[in-house]
């Protein structure tokens, strides 16, 4: 089974997309562990994903 697309948002082009498909996609710190540090745009909220786009 293929590992899912890891985009990374020091790239600018990565960033782009994360920012523009953050509804669609699951967000995850790399400084964090387990579930801690994690946005999961489906299950989220407007307010949650412009937190996240802040950090």
């Amino acid at each position: 089974m293929p590992n899912v697309k890891t985009y990374i948002c020091a790239k600018e082009k990565d960033l782009k997309y994360v920012i523009e498909n953050i509804h669609n996609l699951v967000v995850k710190q790399t400084d964090a562990s387990g579930g801690y540090g994690m946005l999961i745009g489906p299950k989220s909220t407007k307010e949650e994903h412009a937190l996240f786009v802040k950090k």
